[in-house]
């Protein structure tokens, strides 16, 4: 049977295995993540610079196209070309837009004109109507003041109530 010391010791020697292989584990686990960081971020700047690129490029293309469009070198006279096409389809679609816009401005003051007139002509209708009316009755004065309504007092206990009368002189 092993002694209490014996146990003792290979438990200790069991830790430091696991100790090390633990500190192994650590500093590949790190080394991996620096690995994988730098990756991601060599992977970024070269996304970067392919879009820094794709600008200048952009960049080039105009500044060619707006030098040499009238008399592009054989290899970009087709695409110089077509962008001049597109051009000019873009400004044919803006003139149609501003005929449309203008037809409708037209339409909307001709329609607002000839509401205008209606309301003008029934106005000048209904006047005409009214002035062939003739009145048998002479207009009389209005009356001087309105005569206001009894007020009625609130029961203060369960007995019904009875409605205070004010008397209304009359103004001879």
């Amino acid at each position: 049977m092993a002694t209490f010391d014996e146990i003792k010791k290979k438990a200790l020697e069991a830790a430091d295995v696991i100790a090390d292989v633990s500190v192994d584990l650590y500093k590949k686990a790190e080394e991996k993540t620096r690995e994988l960081a730098r990756i991601a971020k060599l992977q970024a700047d070269m996304a970067a610079d392919r879009t820094a690129i794709k600008k200048l490029y952009l960049q080039i293309g105009k500044a060619y196209y707006e030098a040499n469009k009238l008399a592009p070198a054989g290899e970009f006279e087709q695409s110089c070309t077509e962008v001049t096409a597109l051009f000019d389809h873009i400004a044919a679609a803006k003139a149609e837009l501003e005929d449309i816009k203008v037809k409708r401005a037209e339409a909307a003051a001709t329609a607002a004109a000839a509401a205008a007139a209606a309301k003008a002509a029934a106005a000048a209708k209904a006047e005409d109507d009214v002035s062939d009316i003739e009145f048998d009755v002479e207009p009389t004065a209005a009356p001087e003041a309105p005569v206001e309504p009894a007020a009625t007092t609130e029961p203060a206990s369960d007995a019904p109530a009875e409605p205070v009368v004010e008397e209304v002189k009359a103004d001879e």
